[in-house]
């Protein structure tokens, strides 16, 4: 045991001795100001929001857009296109961008109540709470700061569901607060996801053994260890890893990791908890989209008084009205096209959604890929200035 707490104690020293950019001298690189800013959700989480000005104070709108990072991500994937990611252009257009960290994500760990271990209560939680209760925190401290009615919203893969499950618990909010909704990697469910990760964790039920509550949460500091490496010599293992691991099997050659490579190691992954983990799988197998199952009919009957976890009320999408645009692609291993589709026939005015159908684009090219840049982004501020 002695050895063991020198060895972590050896660890912790070596990590307050590494030295290296950190995203806030990142940020003002890009002629950007950046505020980070706090707000408490109802459960008593505590959200941590990036928000983004261009540092020219001429250059501004008076339009608040929120960028909402998806699944094992955080407010910096937004921003490691550097000059070419949507964060900066949107900032250049002269929009006040928020970039909120959602509960677990790394930027995200805070809680008036819970320590933050690796098995304290600060992890139960999954996509349920985080749309239930950080979407409205983020969106309420918006308008008030801002003194505005409604913002725009554009979310990324879990960042699109997120705002999916909120709306069909409560349409007349998201209706009275959002002016446009953009979709990127849209996932309203997984039901014909091809991800291998998702069918090994059905297959096996590996995720049932893991010995902590949380998911690839690491300190940010771990990051400046892995650059000098995943710079080095194990530069292709790391490449391969991301590449597996955000866009599957399928490798399009968007991303270019030997540019971009710093920016994605530092920061990414961004982390979230086991539970959360466990719930997509769970949807990804019962072809349903339901509420987390807490694997019990009592543990399931003392959270929802049903022996089995209630499904998200698809109806509600009907009279959906906010002014959308949506995207899918062929090679996208979460979001397939089909999922997509499916879920938006739920509305009934379907002129209110716009789908931009996308060819070779895996989930994560749409942040991190120049094309995106070149072929996505210009068509996502015509929208915005509709």
């Amino acid at each position: 045991m002695r050895v063991k707490i020198y060895f972590l104690l050896l660890i912790l020293s070596f990590l307050s001795l590494i030295k290296g950019e950190d995203y806030k001298s990142f940020v003002s690189k890009l002629n950007l100001n950046l505020e980070e800013i706090t707000v408490v959700t109802e459960d008593r989480y505590v959200i941590s929001i990036w928000e983004l000005t261009s540092k020219d104070v001429n250059n501004r709108n008076g339009k608040s857009i929120v960028l909402q990072h998806g699944l094992l991500d955080g407010a910096f994937t937004w921003l490691i296109l550097e000059e070419k990611s949507l964060a900066k252009l949107l900032c250049d257009e002269g929009y006040k961008v928020y970039l909120p960290n959602v509960r677990g994500s790394k930027f995200g760990k805070s809680h008036l109540d819970y320590e933050i271990s690796l098995n304290s209560e600060y992890w139960d939680f999954s996509f349920d709470q985080i749309s239930q209760y950080d979407l409205p925190a983020i969106v309420d401290l918006i308008k008030k700061r801002d003194n505005v009615d409604k913002i725009d919203y554009i979310g990324h893969s879990q960042g699109t569901l997120m705002f999916f499950l909120n709306y069909m618990s409560n349409p007349d909010y998201l209706q009275n607060s959002i002016n446009k909704f953009i979709g990127v990697a849209t996932v309203p469910n997984v039901n014909n996801a091809s991800h291998f990760i998702l069918k090994i964790a059905k297959l096996t039920k590996i995720l049932n053994v893991f010995p902590i509550k949380n998911f690839l949460s690491f300190p940010i500091e771990m990051g400046q260890v892995l650059v000098p490496f995943c710079e080095g010599k194990a530069k292709i293992l790391c490449q391969s890893i991301l590449k597996m691991c955000f866009g599957g099997l399928t490798n399009t050659g968007r991303v270019d990791y030997d540019r971009l490579g710093k920016n994605i190691f530092l920061y990414e992954p961004g982390g979230t908890s086991l539970q959360n983990i466990k719930h997509w799988v769970q949807i990804y197998s019962s072809k349903k989209l339901l509420k987390y199952d807490y694997g019990s009919k009592s543990k399931n009957k003392n959270h929802y008084g049903t022996e089995k976890p209630p499904e998200y009320d698809l109806t509600k999408m009907k009279n959906y009205s906010i002014k959308s645009m949506v995207t899918t692609s062929d090679a996208d291993p979460f979001c397939n096209p089909d999922d997509t589709l499916d879920f938006l026939k739920n509305i009934e005015d379907q002129s209110v959604v716009e789908v931009m159908n996308l060819t070779n684009y895996d989930h994560i090219d749409y942040l991190w890929s120049d094309s995106a840049y070149n072929e996505i982004y210009p068509k996502i501020l015509d929208f915005l200035g509709q």
